[in-house]
């Protein structure tokens, strides 16, 4: 039978929680069905706050949440706790991944150990790289299109991104539970001709669409009707930062949409390449010219990402 109360849920995760949460926001058929109680996203809540998220755990009927490893916070903020908490009452879980997927900016990750945080919030390394080698600007706004040297290492670059996928969906963190919406097969089958990353690991409109159906139709028992979502009034939850994806990554890896040159930064705004390159450059700069070249040669090991051989060899 339909519930009478709204059914009390949370959920916990990094940006792509906030961005899920936006998204069932929006979903008609939960208004009044549905109370989301605030959680900050894994990266900024506080301890404090996070012991009191694990105390209204039992109190919840459903919690959302990407699994989280003890490694990267500590045992406190890992999401083995909401299992732990859950298992002492009716909290219905459901978990959903972290996205990673570099193929639409094979240069642009997160900095190093010992580089400094970039004011975009992504290092990019084949930008840095041009800049450390003295290339001007016009040479740049060229080579962030048309970078030789690439087609290589692009079996290597689909077999990694896909691996980590895969390990993302497949393994099961200390005291956590199997992972209940996968993504990882729809994302092989159109990876070429959608867009569906604008960053490393922030997902365009359309995977976050395919997590929030799968809960939606896994919540439909709780809420006693059929869910649908009428996504085409639904803005990008995580169109905030975005990096295009060069004509000679689409080329290599067979995507046919097209990117338009221009760049989206909290910092800077929309930009076109050469105002970002210009924007970027005093950062690059200010960076010793042989340790940023040092850590490209570190990325490029075979056992991390042998694909930036290039940013060192390419005139």
């Amino acid at each position: 039978m339909p519930r009478h109360k709204p059914i009390r849920a949370a959920i916990y995760g990094a940006c792509h929680a906030n961005a899920l949460l936006r998204l069932l926001q929006g979903v008609p058929g939960l208004k009044g069905k549905i109370q989301f109680t605030p959680i900050p996203a894994t990266m900024n809540i506080t301890g404090e706050e996070m012991d009191a998220f694990i105390a209204s755990v039992p109190d919840l009927d459903l919690v959302l949440y990407q699994p989280i490893s003890a490694n990267y916070r500590g045992p406190q903020f890992a999401s083995a706790r909401i299992v732990d908490a859950a298992a002492k009452a009716q909290t219905t879980l459901i978990s959903f991944a972290y996205y990673h997927f570099e193929v639409y900016t094979p240069f642009i990750t997160s900095a190093l150990p010992g580089l400094p945080e970039p004011p975009t919030e992504y290092m990019d390394y084949l930008l840095g790289a041009l800049i450390a080698r003295g290339f001007d600007d016009a040479k740049i706004v060229d080579r962030l299109q048309h970078l030789e040297g690439l087609a290589p290492y692009v079996e290597g670059m689909v077999g990694a991104a896909f691996y980590e996928f895969g390990v993302r969906e497949e393994r099961v963190l200390e005291g956590d539970r199997p992972l209940d919406v996968k993504i990882s097969d729809r994302v092989k089958a159109l990876y070429q001709s959608k867009r569906l990353g604008h960053t490393p690991n922030h997902p365009s409109t359309l995977p976050m669409r395919w997590i929030a159906d799968d809960i939606l139709q896994r919540i439909e028992p709780m809420i006693g009707k059929t869910l649908g979502a009428r996504w085409s009034l639904t803005p990008d939850p995580l169109n905030e930062i975005q990096f295009f994806t060069p004509p000679f990554v689409r080329q290599a890896f067979g995507m046919t949409f097209e990117d338009k040159p221009v760049t989206l930064t909290k910092t800077h705004g929309r930009q076109n390449l050469a105002d970002y390159v210009r924007g970027q450059r005093p950062f690059y700069e200010a960076i010793p010219r042989d340790q940023f070249l040092k850590a490209v040669e570190t990325m490029a090991q075979p056992t991390a990402r042998p694909w930036y051989t290039p940013l060192l060899t390419t005139d």
